[in-house]
């Protein structure tokens, strides 16, 4: 079927462009220029290969690709994926023209029929696309590329046994737009310079990227790749992120198939950390905890180089409160262990992911223990803001938890599940308190003042307030659809259902019966002896007539009854 989209009205009007183009004889994306390139690997299209796994093209025609069966040599050489740069209705005059489309070839039919993906990512000519456009197109760019690779620990080789898959990129020519995105691919793919990129890019296909402001974005596009790869944000060089941040920047990388309903919700970093934690837990577990108990908090480091707090107790706190201060604070030889051995494993870690676990099997068992309680406190604090606000220590943190944006509520759950692991046949042992004591000062930021009384009392608050979470508080999860249930109604009565809205949104619908299709009165009995004969529940109905209810009369689901509803805001209608 061809799609409805036409050339745009301004680009009609621009005759002149095309003409200074060439018009039918266009020699950016004419038959002329494609026979023009004698040495093209795709006879019919002006082309050159991109290492060998990206062909840069000019736009092909549903003409072209009939008269030169390009369909038939883009499988020779495995191309599985066709990208257009372009928008529908541009340059609507130059080469063979354009279709219904809006290009001069028609995606469903030249393409997608003959087993070869199709995707469309368009910005203006001569012009440079928003980083999260070009981040967009990189992602399904290397999906596609990596589809017949093999993955030997954090490297993809080239499988002999697949054949694996090359994609071809056009805009017009097939020179700015194109080879600024296949440079953009190459960094995200290979960790290249933008200076090597660009490179390539023009050894490959000379001409490519064609303005300043193209190479000028290649640049960008790296910068923009680094923050992503940013996982300890380094005093005096880096600015301070958020937990919200960290998680927007770690989902640039993430693509294709390493993705899943939560894993754009999680920081990366926390789960590498806190399950290395739980590995070497399972084996010396009192090793791992003194390691969190000695370590200082970042705020105790800054103030013992600048010697100007006193980090005594005041005469008056008991001697339990001393013992913790004292487990707390740590000691000058591990404030030195942090600024120098732990700042350059830091360094490392911000070389990208693929980098965490090298660096970690490089170590021994004793470092391990050392360096990775260290890393998890350290990354907490360093937060621009706590995970968890000190006005949450208050009775009411249960219903507080409930409003936490998923994000957070998902790192505290992350955490807690490591403290049961660590706490595990511990719960009356003497760490116990101090442990929740260590992890509630990163979670909540708790500094400490000069010589204040009341700093220890927040500081056992938070442990209690972790303890109660651990106790009582359980994450929320989505609710499942009851698929059963579902296909059996279908069954039943598929036209009913399939004026239904989706059922993954049933905030959408409050009204699960359409006037069109409401269900009899007399049905009901026989409905609901076959939802409950399995246990299913049903929620409450109640007929909405003021007069006898004849056939036909319908069934509205109580508002006030409907399940995972608060009952408080909302009541029954009365018959």
């Amino acid at each position: 079927m061809s799609s409805p989209v036409r050339a745009r009205e301004w680009e009609q009007k621009l005759t002149i462009k095309c003409r200074f183009c060439g018009g039918p004889q266009c020699k950016r994306c004419s038959e002329h220029a494609a026979l023009a390139k004698i040495d093209s690997p795709i006879s019919g299209l002006h082309a050159d290969w991109v290492t060998d796994r990206i062909l840069g093209m000019m736009r092909p025609s549903s003409r072209l690709i009939k008269q030169y069966h390009i369909i038939d040599q883009f499988h020779r050489h495995r191309i599985t994926a066709v990208f257009n740069l372009t928008i529908p209705g541009e340059h609507p005059f130059c080469g063979d023209g354009l279709g219904s489309s809006g290009f001069p070839y028609d995606p469903e039919i030249d393409f997608m029929a003959q087993k070869i993906q199709f995707y469309n990512f368009g910005w203006e000519d001569m012009t440079v696309p928003t980083l999260s456009l070009m981040m967009d197109i990189v992602k399904v760019m290397t999906s596609m590329l990596q589809d017949g690779m093999q993955k030997v620990g954090a490297v993809f080789i080239p499988s002999k046994v697949l054949n694996f898959c090359q994609v071809a990129v056009h805009c017009h020519a097939g020179y700015g737009r194109t080879g600024l995105a296949i440079a953009c691919a190459l960094i995200f793919m290979h960790g290249i310079s933008p200076e090597r990129a660009i490179h390539i890019v023009r050894r490959d296909r000379p001409g490519s990227i064609q303005t300043p402001s193209q190479a000028i974005f290649v640049r960008e596009f790296c910068e923009y790749m680094s923050c992503a790869r940013l996982t300890f944000a380094l005093p005096f060089i880096h600015e301070p992120f958020t937990l919200s941040q960290a998680i927007e920047q770690q989902n640039r990388l993430i693509h294709g198939t390493h993705t899943g309903r939560r894993s754009f919700q999680i920081s990366r970093i926390l789960d590498f950390l806190c399950y290395q934690v739980e590995r070497l837990a399972e084996e010396s577990s009192i090793e791992v905890i003194e390691a969190f108990l000695h370590h200082p908090s970042q705020t105790h480091i800054q103030l013992r180089h600048g010697g100007s707090e006193d980090l005594r107790f005041v005469e008056g706190i008991d001697r339990r409160e001393k013992d913790l201060k004292e487990n707390l604070m740590g000691s000058e030889l591990q404030s030195t262990f942090v600024s120098d051995e732990l700042y350059a494993i830091k360094v490392g870690f911000n070389e990208g992911q693929h980098c965490w676990g090298s660096l970690h099997e490089s170590w021994s068992s004793e470092k391990a223990i050392r360096v990775l309680p260290a890393l998890l406190l350290d990354w907490l604090e360093h937060l621009s803001e706590p995970l968890l606000s000190v006005s949450m220590i208050s009775p009411q943190v249960l219903i507080q938890m409930s409003g936490l944006p998923m994000s957070i509520a998902l790192a505290i759950d992350r955490i807690l599940k490591l403290l049961r692991i660590l706490l595990r046949g511990r719960i009356h042992s003497s760490c116990f308190e101090d442990i929740y004591c260590r992890i509630g000062m990163a979670v909540f930021h708790l500094r400490q003042s000069e010589s204040n009384v009341g700093y220890c009392t927040v500081v056992r608050e938070a442990s209690k307030l972790l303890q109660a979470l651990s106790r009582e508080w359980k994450l929320r999860e989505p609710l499942p659809l009851n698929l059963d249930l579902i296909q059996r109604l279908n069954a039943e009565d598929p036209q009913r259902l399939s004026s239904l809205p989706s059922p993954r949104k049933p905030s959408e619908s409050r009204n699960l019966y359409p006037l069109s299709t409401r269900t009899n009165l007399e049905d009901l009995p026989r409905r609901l002896s076959a939802v409950l004969s399995d246990g299913t529940s049903v929620s409450p109905v109640t007929v909405k007539s003021n007069s006898p209810c004849p056939p036909g009369c319908h069934l509205e689901p109580l508002p006030g009854l409907l399940p995972n509803k608060s009952n408080r805001s909302q009541q029954a209608v009365d018959p």
